[in-house]
Protein backbone atom coordinates (compact mmCIF):
# COMPACT_ATOMS: atom_id res chain seq x y z
CA UNK A 1 0.00 0.00 0.00
CA UNK A 2 1.48 3.17 -0.91
CA UNK A 3 1.00 6.70 0.87
CA UNK A 4 -2.09 7.60 1.64
CA UNK A 5 -4.40 10.31 2.75
CA UNK A 6 -3.10 10.57 5.75
CA UNK A 7 -0.55 13.12 4.82
CA UNK A 8 -3.76 15.35 3.90
CA UNK A 9 -5.22 14.40 7.02
CA UNK A 10 -2.22 15.97 8.82
CA UNK A 11 -1.87 18.96 6.43
CA UNK A 12 -5.31 20.21 7.02
CA UNK A 13 -5.03 19.39 10.88
CA UNK A 14 -2.25 21.49 10.87
CA UNK A 15 -3.89 24.33 9.44
CA UNK A 16 -7.35 23.98 12.22
CA UNK A 17 -4.65 23.35 15.36
CA UNK A 18 -2.54 26.12 13.98
CA UNK A 19 -5.10 28.30 15.30
CA UNK A 20 -5.49 30.25 11.56
CA UNK A 21 -9.34 29.85 11.88
CA UNK A 22 -9.89 29.60 15.97
CA UNK A 23 -12.32 32.37 15.94
CA UNK A 24 -13.24 33.56 19.12
CA UNK A 25 -10.34 32.45 21.31
CA UNK A 26 -10.34 35.98 21.97
CA UNK A 27 -13.70 37.22 23.48
CA UNK A 28 -15.00 40.32 22.16
CA UNK A 29 -15.50 43.57 24.73
CA UNK A 30 -18.28 45.28 24.11
CA UNK A 31 -19.59 48.34 25.69
CA UNK A 32 -17.40 50.98 27.78
CA UNK A 33 -17.16 48.54 30.98
CA UNK A 34 -13.46 46.81 31.53
CA UNK A 35 -13.26 43.61 31.96
CA UNK A 36 -13.08 42.49 34.94
CA UNK A 37 -10.14 40.60 36.73
CA UNK A 38 -11.79 37.46 37.22
CA UNK A 39 -13.23 37.33 33.40
CA UNK A 40 -9.60 37.91 32.56
CA UNK A 41 -8.29 35.07 34.32
CA UNK A 42 -11.37 32.73 32.97
CA UNK A 43 -10.24 34.19 29.86
CA UNK A 44 -6.74 32.71 29.86
CA UNK A 45 -7.79 29.63 31.80
CA UNK A 46 -10.06 29.03 28.60
CA UNK A 47 -7.20 29.72 26.32
CA UNK A 48 -4.83 27.11 28.28
CA UNK A 49 -7.61 24.10 28.09
CA UNK A 50 -8.50 25.22 24.33
CA UNK A 51 -4.30 24.90 23.85
CA UNK A 52 -4.29 21.79 25.82
CA UNK A 53 -6.94 20.00 24.13
CA UNK A 54 -5.25 20.70 20.49
CA UNK A 55 -2.04 19.27 21.60
CA UNK A 56 -3.74 15.98 22.71
CA UNK A 57 -5.97 15.87 19.39
CA UNK A 58 -2.62 16.67 16.90
CA UNK A 59 -0.65 13.43 19.24
CA UNK A 60 -3.77 11.81 18.79
CA UNK A 61 -4.08 12.13 14.92
CA UNK A 62 -0.23 11.70 14.55
CA UNK A 63 -0.14 8.54 16.29
CA UNK A 64 -2.95 7.24 13.67
CA UNK A 65 -1.20 8.78 11.42
CA UNK A 66 2.17 6.62 11.75
CA UNK A 67 -0.22 3.35 12.00
CA UNK A 68 -1.48 4.14 8.79
CA UNK A 69 1.42 5.23 7.28
CA UNK A 70 3.86 2.54 8.24
CA UNK A 71 1.69 0.22 10.00
CA UNK A 72 0.81 -1.93 6.33
CA UNK A 73 5.04 -2.19 5.37
CA UNK A 74 5.39 -4.47 8.02
CA UNK A 75 3.74 -6.91 6.06
CA UNK A 76 3.38 -5.36 2.11
CA UNK A 77 6.86 -6.62 0.85
CA UNK A 78 7.11 -9.83 2.77
CA UNK A 79 3.37 -10.83 1.71
CA UNK A 80 4.29 -9.52 -1.58
CA UNK A 81 6.88 -12.39 -2.14
CA UNK A 82 5.31 -14.78 -0.06
CA UNK A 83 2.36 -14.99 -2.62
CA UNK A 84 4.86 -15.16 -5.71
CA UNK A 85 7.19 -17.45 -4.62
CA UNK A 86 4.69 -19.89 -2.91
CA UNK A 87 1.18 -19.02 -4.29
CA UNK A 88 -1.05 -19.29 -7.45
CA UNK A 89 -4.93 -18.45 -7.59
CA UNK A 90 -4.59 -18.28 -3.90
CA UNK A 91 -3.56 -21.93 -2.95
CA UNK A 92 -0.12 -23.34 -2.23
CA UNK A 93 2.10 -24.62 -4.59
CA UNK A 94 4.74 -26.95 -4.05
CA UNK A 95 5.78 -27.22 -7.59
CA UNK A 96 6.23 -23.20 -8.71
CA UNK A 97 9.57 -22.31 -9.30
CA UNK A 98 10.92 -18.70 -8.10
CA UNK A 99 14.39 -17.79 -8.03
CA UNK A 100 13.85 -15.69 -4.73
CA UNK A 101 12.81 -19.11 -2.79
CA UNK A 102 14.70 -19.07 0.34
CA UNK A 103 15.58 -15.69 0.01
CA UNK A 104 12.85 -13.57 -0.17
CA UNK A 105 10.88 -11.22 2.58
CA UNK A 106 11.89 -7.68 3.74
CA UNK A 107 9.75 -7.20 6.87
CA UNK A 108 10.53 -4.56 9.04
CA UNK A 109 11.52 -4.84 12.30
CA UNK A 110 8.94 -6.90 14.90
CA UNK A 111 9.88 -4.46 17.88
CA UNK A 112 9.03 -1.65 15.71
CA UNK A 113 5.74 -2.47 14.72
CA UNK A 114 5.39 -3.38 18.48
CA UNK A 115 6.02 0.00 19.58
CA UNK A 116 4.00 1.36 16.49
CA UNK A 117 0.83 -0.83 17.99
CA UNK A 118 1.17 -0.29 21.27
CA UNK A 119 1.46 3.56 20.99
CA UNK A 120 -2.03 3.48 18.95
CA UNK A 121 -3.82 1.49 21.29
CA UNK A 122 -2.94 3.09 24.50
CA UNK A 123 -3.86 6.49 22.72
CA UNK A 124 -7.34 4.90 21.50
CA UNK A 125 -8.67 4.76 25.07
CA UNK A 126 -7.39 8.27 25.94
CA UNK A 127 -9.64 11.85 24.92
CA UNK A 128 -10.66 13.34 22.68
CA UNK A 129 -12.97 10.32 21.86
CA UNK A 130 -13.47 9.52 18.00
CA UNK A 131 -15.11 6.88 16.30
CA UNK A 132 -12.45 5.38 14.86
CA UNK A 133 -11.13 4.56 18.06
CA UNK A 134 -12.99 1.41 17.93
CA UNK A 135 -10.73 0.14 14.73
CA UNK A 136 -7.68 1.18 16.05
CA UNK A 137 -7.60 -2.34 18.20
CA UNK A 138 -8.70 -5.26 15.68
CA UNK A 139 -6.46 -3.71 13.13
CA UNK A 140 -3.55 -3.35 15.33
CA UNK A 141 -4.07 -7.31 16.65
CA UNK A 142 -4.06 -8.11 13.17
CA UNK A 143 -1.32 -6.73 11.89
CA UNK A 144 0.60 -8.51 14.75
CA UNK A 145 -0.94 -11.36 13.58
CA UNK A 146 0.10 -11.01 9.72
CA UNK A 147 3.48 -10.30 10.63
CA UNK A 148 4.09 -13.20 13.15
CA UNK A 149 2.90 -15.52 11.00
CA UNK A 150 4.72 -14.59 7.65
CA UNK A 151 8.20 -14.40 10.07
CA UNK A 152 7.14 -17.68 11.09
CA UNK A 153 7.26 -19.12 7.29
CA UNK A 154 10.05 -17.17 6.69
CA UNK A 155 12.47 -18.88 8.74
CA UNK A 156 10.66 -22.17 7.70
CA UNK A 157 11.63 -21.49 3.74
CA UNK A 158 14.91 -20.06 4.50
CA UNK A 159 16.25 -22.59 7.09
CA UNK A 160 14.91 -25.59 4.37
CA UNK A 161 12.67 -27.17 6.50
CA UNK A 162 10.16 -28.31 3.79
CA UNK A 163 12.89 -30.91 2.78
CA UNK A 164 12.88 -32.84 6.15
CA UNK A 165 9.01 -32.31 6.64
CA UNK A 166 7.66 -32.69 3.15
CA UNK A 167 6.44 -29.19 3.40
CA UNK A 168 4.34 -30.18 6.11
CA UNK A 169 4.52 -27.02 8.30
CA UNK A 170 4.37 -24.85 4.90
CA UNK A 171 0.78 -26.44 4.34
CA UNK A 172 -0.28 -25.77 8.19
CA UNK A 173 1.24 -22.45 7.93
CA UNK A 174 -0.79 -21.53 4.18
CA UNK A 175 -4.33 -21.14 5.11
CA UNK A 176 -3.28 -19.34 8.44
CA UNK A 177 -1.54 -16.81 6.56
CA UNK A 178 -4.13 -16.15 3.71
CA UNK A 179 -6.90 -16.14 6.73
CA UNK A 180 -5.20 -13.52 8.85
CA UNK A 181 -4.46 -11.61 5.07
CA UNK A 182 -8.20 -11.14 4.88
CA UNK A 183 -8.48 -10.65 8.52
CA UNK A 184 -5.94 -7.51 8.03
CA UNK A 185 -7.38 -6.51 4.73
CA UNK A 186 -11.01 -5.82 6.88
CA UNK A 187 -9.40 -4.67 9.99
CA UNK A 188 -7.03 -2.04 7.51
CA UNK A 189 -10.74 -1.04 5.72
CA UNK A 190 -12.67 -0.43 8.67
CA UNK A 191 -9.81 1.90 9.87
CA UNK A 192 -9.12 3.60 7.03
CA UNK A 193 -12.80 4.27 6.32
CA UNK A 194 -12.80 6.15 9.60
CA UNK A 195 -9.41 8.05 8.66
CA UNK A 196 -11.20 8.86 5.57
CA UNK A 197 -14.33 10.26 7.19
CA UNK A 198 -12.20 12.45 9.17
CA UNK A 199 -10.09 13.79 5.86
CA UNK A 200 -13.33 14.26 4.95
CA UNK A 201 -14.25 16.45 7.51
CA UNK A 202 -11.46 18.03 8.01
CA UNK A 203 -11.04 18.92 4.33
CA UNK A 204 -14.70 20.54 4.53
CA UNK A 205 -13.84 22.70 7.70
CA UNK A 206 -10.86 24.00 5.89
CA UNK A 207 -12.20 24.73 2.80
CA UNK A 208 -15.41 26.44 4.18
CA UNK A 209 -12.79 28.60 5.99
CA UNK A 210 -10.77 29.36 3.16
CA UNK A 211 -13.92 30.03 0.60
CA UNK A 212 -15.59 32.36 3.05
CA UNK A 213 -11.98 34.25 3.27
CA UNK A 214 -12.34 34.57 -0.40
CA UNK A 215 -9.11 32.49 -1.25
CA UNK A 216 -9.20 30.26 -4.14
CA UNK A 217 -5.89 28.87 -4.72
CA UNK A 218 -5.43 27.07 -1.63
CA UNK A 219 -9.38 25.82 -2.07
CA UNK A 220 -8.13 24.17 -5.73
CA UNK A 221 -5.38 22.46 -4.72
CA UNK A 222 -6.99 21.03 -1.61
CA UNK A 223 -9.49 20.04 -3.80
CA UNK A 224 -6.78 18.36 -6.25
CA UNK A 225 -5.03 16.53 -3.34
CA UNK A 226 -8.56 15.23 -2.14
CA UNK A 227 -9.32 13.44 -5.62
CA UNK A 228 -5.99 12.03 -5.86
CA UNK A 229 -6.58 10.80 -2.49
CA UNK A 230 -10.26 9.30 -3.87
CA UNK A 231 -7.77 7.45 -6.60
CA UNK A 232 -5.57 6.10 -4.52
CA UNK A 233 -8.21 4.47 -1.79
CA UNK A 234 -10.17 3.75 -4.85
CA UNK A 235 -6.92 1.33 -6.65
CA UNK A 236 -6.01 -0.11 -3.47
CA UNK A 237 -9.18 -1.27 -2.56
CA UNK A 238 -9.71 -3.36 -5.55
CA UNK A 239 -5.85 -3.99 -5.80
CA UNK A 240 -4.60 -4.88 -2.49
CA UNK A 241 -4.67 -8.92 -2.14
CA UNK A 242 -1.67 -9.62 -4.20
CA UNK A 243 -3.34 -13.03 -5.32
CA UNK A 244 -6.25 -10.75 -7.56
CA UNK A 245 -3.71 -8.55 -9.34
CA UNK A 246 -5.41 -6.13 -12.57
CA UNK A 247 -8.79 -5.90 -10.51
CA UNK A 248 -9.69 -2.56 -11.67
CA UNK A 249 -12.00 -1.89 -13.54
CA UNK A 250 -12.76 1.19 -16.26
CA UNK A 251 -16.13 1.93 -14.88
CA UNK A 252 -14.97 1.93 -11.40
CA UNK A 253 -12.24 4.43 -12.23
CA UNK A 254 -14.07 6.37 -14.78
CA UNK A 255 -16.20 8.83 -12.65
CA UNK A 256 -12.89 9.29 -10.74
CA UNK A 257 -10.97 10.32 -13.15
CA UNK A 258 -13.62 12.25 -15.20
CA UNK A 259 -13.86 14.50 -11.25
CA UNK A 260 -10.21 14.39 -11.12
CA UNK A 261 -9.94 16.15 -14.97
CA UNK A 262 -12.34 18.65 -13.91
CA UNK A 263 -10.69 19.50 -10.31
CA UNK A 264 -7.00 19.85 -12.84
CA UNK A 265 -8.97 22.39 -14.71
CA UNK A 266 -9.50 24.33 -11.77
CA UNK A 267 -6.31 24.30 -10.14
CA UNK A 268 -4.59 24.96 -13.44
CA UNK A 269 -6.83 28.00 -14.20
CA UNK A 270 -6.06 30.11 -10.56
CA UNK A 271 -2.36 28.83 -10.46
CA UNK A 272 -1.52 30.36 -13.66
CA UNK A 273 -2.97 34.06 -12.39
CA UNK A 274 -0.21 35.63 -10.80
CA UNK A 275 -2.28 38.28 -9.91
CA UNK A 276 -4.22 36.13 -7.69
CA UNK A 277 -1.11 34.17 -5.75
CA UNK A 278 -0.03 38.51 -5.38
CA UNK A 279 -3.71 38.64 -3.65
CA UNK A 280 -3.27 35.62 -1.80
CA UNK A 281 0.15 36.41 -0.66
CA UNK A 282 1.58 33.09 -2.31
CA UNK A 283 4.82 32.19 -3.92
CA UNK A 284 4.80 31.84 -7.50
CA UNK A 285 8.15 29.49 -7.59
CA UNK A 286 6.25 27.09 -5.09
CA UNK A 287 2.83 27.21 -7.19
CA UNK A 288 4.84 26.54 -10.39
CA UNK A 289 6.07 23.12 -8.70
CA UNK A 290 2.64 22.52 -7.63
CA UNK A 291 1.49 22.95 -11.14
CA UNK A 292 3.95 20.70 -12.16
CA UNK A 293 2.89 18.12 -9.89
CA UNK A 294 -0.70 18.32 -10.93
CA UNK A 295 0.48 17.88 -14.28
CA UNK A 296 2.01 14.65 -13.13
CA UNK A 297 -0.93 13.64 -11.38
CA UNK A 298 -3.40 14.24 -14.61
CA UNK A 299 -0.69 12.56 -16.89
CA UNK A 300 -0.55 9.46 -14.07
CA UNK A 301 -3.88 9.25 -14.22
CA UNK A 302 -4.71 9.81 -18.10
CA UNK A 303 -2.42 6.50 -18.76
CA UNK A 304 -4.23 4.24 -16.15
CA UNK A 305 -7.44 5.29 -17.92
CA UNK A 306 -5.56 4.44 -21.23
CA UNK A 307 -4.69 0.88 -19.84
CA UNK A 308 -8.03 0.22 -18.40
CA UNK A 309 -9.67 1.50 -22.20
CA UNK A 310 -7.32 -1.13 -23.77
CA UNK A 311 -8.08 -3.78 -21.68
CA UNK A 312 -4.75 -3.94 -20.19
CA UNK A 313 -4.55 -5.44 -16.24
CA UNK A 314 -3.85 -2.91 -13.83
CA UNK A 315 -1.13 -4.04 -11.05
CA UNK A 316 -0.60 -2.97 -7.95
CA UNK A 317 2.88 -1.86 -8.29
CA UNK A 318 1.33 1.11 -10.77
CA UNK A 319 0.18 2.89 -7.38
CA UNK A 320 3.56 4.04 -6.39
CA UNK A 321 3.66 6.66 -8.78
CA UNK A 322 0.37 7.85 -7.44
CA UNK A 323 1.68 7.79 -3.56
CA UNK A 324 4.63 9.88 -4.85
CA UNK A 325 2.68 12.01 -6.28
CA UNK A 326 0.34 12.76 -3.57
CA UNK A 327 3.39 12.94 -0.91
CA UNK A 328 5.13 15.50 -3.17
CA UNK A 329 1.80 17.45 -3.93
CA UNK A 330 1.01 17.68 -0.11
CA UNK A 331 4.56 18.73 0.79
CA UNK A 332 4.40 21.45 -2.24
CA UNK A 333 0.74 22.83 -0.80
CA UNK A 334 2.81 22.87 2.78
CA UNK A 335 5.03 25.13 1.38
CA UNK A 336 2.88 27.42 0.05
CA UNK A 337 3.63 30.94 1.15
Amino acid sequence: MTVRSILISTCVMGLLLSGCDDKGSTPAQTGTTAPSAQSGTASKSDSVEKSQKKIRETEKWNSYVALSNTGPLHYEVALKEYVETHVTNGKLDLEKKNPMAGTYFAPRTPSSLNDLTKSATEIAKQEPKWEIDATVVPFCEALLNLTSLLEQAKAYYRSKDYVDDSYARGKELHPKIMAAVETVYKAQDAFEQGMAAMDVQKLLESLQSMRAAGLKIRPAAIDMIQILRESIVEINRVTADGTKPGALTLAEYQPIYDKLVVVYKELEAVISDEALAKQENINMSTLRTLGTSAKNIKRQASSVMEGLQKKIPYTPSSTKDFGGSLSRMVDTYNDLK
